[in-house]
């Protein structure tokens, strides 16, 4: 009779050398837990850009000249545009000052200017509520002193925060670079550690792989549509500079929660103020129920073609993901999300394959 291989009795030091793992690998990861960004850009950039890597590599047989080469096109890929946005914005940026100046000169000042285009709509409101418009126009000029305090901090915050973002990014082509050239040890590692078959811990790695890639067309997609749409909005209420609105509602789509609302609402104001009612009321109806409502359409659409989940169950992955992690939930989220649908159905097939009785 063949006996099987005698399993393998865990020693007290084989327990010790776990413990110790353990404890090193929680120091590790406090240690590098302030950089989690920036390696998780990398890690996503690297996923995005792995087939261009793996097509570069068969003309390139060298590793390290084809994992720079990679990473020189991801960031030219990367940083042009960006570049090209950003000026783009500062130019449109100032022109639109330059014309404020202008008209602000034409009324004696920016003080004057502005407490003209209010008085329509102070007076309107003083004849509805009884309260005099000295003191409406005292409180507005008020609100504007704080909001002028909280845009130069807010411009202050930027600044600083531009400057970590060009450090961060930095980082994260370090790490691309990493992790195009040492994929394939990377790759045998997990392998060779991981106490899943390789066939099973492929298939979820490509199950993660592709919510990422689903996630970041998602945000790709929903911000220039949310862009496009931002643009045809304000070129229907008459405003001019549609590529600046366009690229602006574009940028703007990116940031949590406001999104192209922190451009559409205070133009919506300005031209209540003006006199443009219609005009108003039309871009506020627009941002609310197009332009807002067009991220909940868009992102589960293309999340749910990738991953082939119910798109109102990855909205509330999304949501919720959002709110527990911040930025990062939108991709941690799904991708979490499709990991154990993978699970499921690997655990679905096993059951099968053993007659409906777990393995």
């Amino acid at each position: 009779m063949v006996q099987g291989p005698e399993r393998h009795q865990t020693t007290r030091s084989e327990y010790w050398l776990w413990g110790l793992l353990a404890v090193s690998a929680g120091i590790l990861g406090f240690t590098i837990l302030p950089f989690a960004q920036p390696i998780l850009v990398g890690l996503i950039m690297a996923v995005l850009f792995s087939p261009f890597y793996t097509w570069l590599k068969t003309r390139v047989p060298n590793e390290d000249r084809a994992a720079l080469l990679a990473t020189l096109a991801v960031i030219l890929l990367v940083v042009v545009p960006l570049t090209w946005i950003t000026v783009m914005w500062v130019q449109q940026g100032a022109h639109l000052y330059r014309l404020a100046a202008d008209e602000s000169a034409k009324g004696g000042g920016w003080v004057k200017w502005l407490t003209s285009w209010t008085e329509e709509p102070l007076t309107w409101i003083a004849a509805r509520t009884g309260t005099p418009v000295p003191d409406l126009r005292a409180g507005v000029m008020a609100r504007l002193g704080g909001v002028s305090a909280s845009l130069l901090d807010l411009l202050q915050g930027t600044i600083s925060n531009i400057a970590g973002f060009v450090t961060d990014m930095m980082f994260s082509f370090v790490v691309l670079y990493g992790l195009f050239r040492y994929s394939g040890s990377i790759h045998q590692e997990v392998d060779k550690w991981s106490p899943l078959e390789p066939t099973l811990l492929h298939r979820l790695l490509d199950a993660i792989s592709n919510a990422i890639v689903a996630n970041v067309y998602g945000t790709g997609a929903v911000a220039a549509v949310q862009g496009v749409l931002l643009g045809i909005g304000l070129a229907i209420t008459g405003s001019s500079s549609a590529v600046f609105w366009t690229l602006s509602g574009t940028m703007c789509s990116f940031i949590p929660v406001v999104g192209p609302a922190i451009i559409w609402v205070p133009v919506s104001l300005y031209l209540f103020s003006t006199g443009a009612i219609w005009q108003a009321i039309f871009l506020v109806a627009w941002g609310v129920l197009v332009v807002g409502l067009s991220d909940n359409l868009v992102r589960p659409l293309m999340v749910q073609d990738k991953m082939g989940v119910n798109g109102l169950i990855i909205f509330f992955v999304l949501l919720g993901s959002f709110q527990v992690f911040g930025m990062l939930g939108l991709f941690a989220g799904p991708a979490i999300l499709s990991c154990a649908v993978a699970i499921l159905e690997i655990l679905a097939e096993t059951r099968r394959g053993s007659g409906g009785r777990p393995t």
